[in-house]
């Protein structure tokens, strides 16, 4: 067996709290090592804006100021290693910790935040993953256009719901009290909404019981906190957002705690952070309780906590974080299971990044004013071009025209129409981020759009990106039945002959499943990728899409 690595002082956790510690240590050359733990970067990687870090840039984002704290606490010497601790014993010296490797040492900081709370609901823990999250930018990807529920009543709650009202359909705000505990300025936000946009507000009520099916969520059961009376709502997802508990269970029973928090001394005696055992020492959220998360990030010596507009996650819900202008994307198979995908967070959409993403089988989502979302989901929706389904009245339609295929003439136009309003959904996730990242692409001639015309007037299309032989499909419309049909069944007629070897679909629906869309694991998508994302072919010009338009009309 090898010898456990030894140091003077090692730092628990990768969050403020984490990367504060460890530039107080590093600069009196204390020559710390910080162990990252499950999510490196801590809560703060998940949130959108950080607005309370004092002499913070507007716009600051979470895992953008994550990385500068982990930068400028490398800079003095700080020593960070990878890895999750399962166990420590702190009645020796030097301490002992156990992760992947043994590690010792003198001093321990111990700074390993805190995990979204639950209601401990059984029908809340078996919905968990299918219909109940407590993360919304994770799982609010798969609720666009749809009724959702928030539960809580403070800062969390709040921001979820306000995230959630920009791409759900509806969003009802449940609270068991008739006022709000949330910061001012978030309540105004909430309240403007509740207004003039899409969000409720259900006082006075508590979550009694989720509903659903063996698919997953479809309702609650709410129950009034003023009569006892209940009622159920129809809904596709709920969030609960309730507030944290420290993640101490590691220490239990070796130090002094209260109610789950490491007890340290405070007040004016010195040494405010130390605990019960000499030489271990408390910082952040482990050991501050009496404010919510994110009340301060730095300060009170190396005292640090997660800022305004942290999101709470799962402590098994983890993706990669990635730096502004970082587009070393993990393997995908890394990807999470739950929510299905989910490979990492951060980063920017520019063409390096775009590029990167697509050669290696990942798309984004995204949505101004947040953080993109990079996923490479289990099962991936493909068709192999030719192998489309036409149905004889889709045939019929095409024959009567007089339709009209063309290629990259109108591009920005079908991304435009794309993005626009659709019945029974709210919003869009094509922002204008997002189209001035396709439009880039385009210009660069790495994304394509097909246009369709009826009577000379643009009716329909599709866009998306091509890696090699390999057409990875972002978004169709149609301004009249059935255009994004004809266009879709022209893609893969006219993409058959030029020698392509897939279209990508990303996910499956109803819709691409009718004109012959399938599923294969991603395994099966990656090894095509790998093989077709290097050939080198031209994109058809609009006379080959013509053809192929002509060819599916025939007999």
């Amino acid at each position: 067996m090898s010898e456990p690595t030894h140091r003077r002082l090692i730092i628990l956790g990768s969050g403020p709290a984490g990367w504060t510690a460890a530039i107080y240590a590093a600069r009196a050359n204390l020559a710390p090592m910080v162990i990252t733990g499950m999510q490196p970067g801590g809560q703060l990687t998940t949130t959108t804006d950080v607005e309370n870090w004092p002499g913070g840039p507007e716009g600051l984002q979470g895992p953008d100021l994550m990385a500068q704290m982990q930068a400028h606490a490398e800079r003095f010497g700080t020593e960070v290693v990878v890895d999750h601790i399962e166990k420590a014993d702190l009645g020796s010296r030097p301490f002992r910790l156990e992760g992947s490797n043994t590690y010792t040492c003198d001093a321990l900081i111990i700074a390993t935040g805190a995990s979204a709370r639950y209601l401990g609901l059984p029908s809340e823990q078996a919905y968990l993953g299918r219909g109940v999250s407590a993360c919304a930018t994770c799982d609010g990807f798969f609720y666009r256009g749809q009724r959702v529920a928030v539960i809580g009543g403070g800062n969390t709650a709040v921001e979820e719901a306000l995230y959630l009202s920009n791409i759900c359909s509806k969003v009802i705000l449940v609270h068991r009290r008739d006022a709000l505990r949330a910061e001012k300025i978030l309540q105004d936000r909430l309240f403007a909404k509740a207004k003039n946009g899409n969000v409720e507000i259900l006082w006075n009520h508590t979550l009694e019981e989720v509903l659903g099916d063996d698919q997953g969520v479809t309702g609650m059961r709410v129950k009034s906190t003023v009569d006892g009376t209940t009622r159920e709502i129809e809904v596709a997802g709920i969030f609960i957002a309730i507030g944290h508990q420290p993640n101490t269970a590691l220490f239990e029973g070796q130090l002094a705690m209260k109610n789950g928090y490491i007890q340290v001394r405070s007040g004016t005696e010195g040494n405010a952070t130390a605990t019960s055992v000499p030489g271990v020492f408390a910082a952040g959220d482990v050991a501050d309780h009496s404010l919510p998360p994110g009340d301060h990030l730095g300060g009170f010596g190396l005292h640090g906590r997660p800022g305004r507009g942290e999101i709470p996650r799962r402590p098994d819900v983890i993706p990669a974080v990635l730096a502004p202008g970082d587009h070393r994307f993990p393997p995908p198979e890394a990807a999470l299971a739950e929510p299905d995908g989910l490979l990492a967070v951060g980063g920017r959409l520019d063409l390096p990044t775009l590029l990167a993403a697509y050669r290696a089988g990942i798309f984004p989502w995204f949505e101004d004013d947040r953080l993109p979302l990079w996923w490479s989901p289990a099962r991936r929706a493909v068709l192999v071009p030719g192998r489309h389904h036409l149905s004889r009245s889709l045939r019929r339609r095409i024959r009567k025209g007089p339709w009209q295929i063309t290629t990259d003439r109108r591009f920005e136009a079908v991304v435009a129409a794309c993005a626009g309003p659709r019945r029974g959904v709210r919003g869009t996730w094509i922002t204008p981020g997002m189209r001035r990242a396709y439009g880039e692409l385009h210009r660069a001639g790495h994304a394509h759009s097909l246009e369709c015309w009826l009577e000379g007037e643009l009716v329909g299309g599709l866009y998306g990106v091509q890696v090699g032989g390999v057409f990875c499909g972002e978004s169709m419309w149609s301004g009249v039945p059935d255009a994004s049909k004809v266009a879709f069944v022209a893609l893969s007629q006219t993409l058959a002959a030029a020698g392509f070897a897939l279209i990508d679909c990303q996910l499956p629906s109803p819709h691409l499943e009718r004109l012959g869309v399938e599923t294969i694991s991603r395994r099966e998508f990656l090894a095509v990728l790998a093989k077709a994302g290097r050939w080198s072919l031209h994109w058809p010009s609009s006379e080959a899409f013509a053809e192929g338009l002509e060819r599916l009309a025939q007999p």
